[in-house]
C-alpha cells in the first residue's frame, strides 16, 4: 500500500477514534471506549508505518489539514485560534 494511502488512513483512524471519545463519557461507558483506546492504537501504528517513508514534519502537516478540514466542514467548528487566545489571556 503506498505511505500516502497509509497515513490516510491513520488520520481517518485517528479522526473516528476522536470522535468516540465524546460518545464514552469520560471513558464510562465501555463500547467507545474501546474504539477510542484502539483506534488510537490503530493510527499509532499506522503512522509507524508511514514514517520510514515519510517525513515526520510531512505526515503531521497532512495530519494538521486533514483534522482542521474534517472540524470545520463536518463539525461546524471554527478552527481560529484568536477567540482562545483572547479567553486565555484575559483580553476581551
Amino acid at each position: 500500500m503506498p505511505p500516502y494511502a497509509v497515513l490516510a488512513l491513520a488520520i481517518v483512524v485517528e479522526v473516528v477514534a476522536t470522535s468516540a471519545m465524546k460518545a464514552s463519557a469520560g471513558f464510562t461507558r465501555l463500547g467507545p471506549s474501546l474504539l477510542v483506546v484502539a483506534g488510537y492504537a490503530v493510527a499509532f501504528v499506522l503512522l509507524a508505518k508511514t514514517l520510514d517513508r515519510i517525513p515526520l514534519g510531512i505526515a503531521y502537516a497532512f495530519g494538521q489539514a486533514a483534522v482542521s478540514y474534517w472540524s470545520r466542514s463536518l463539525r461546524g467548528r471554527s478552527t481560529d485560534s484568536a477567540p482562545t487566545l483572547r479567553a486565555s489571556s484575559g483580553w476581551a
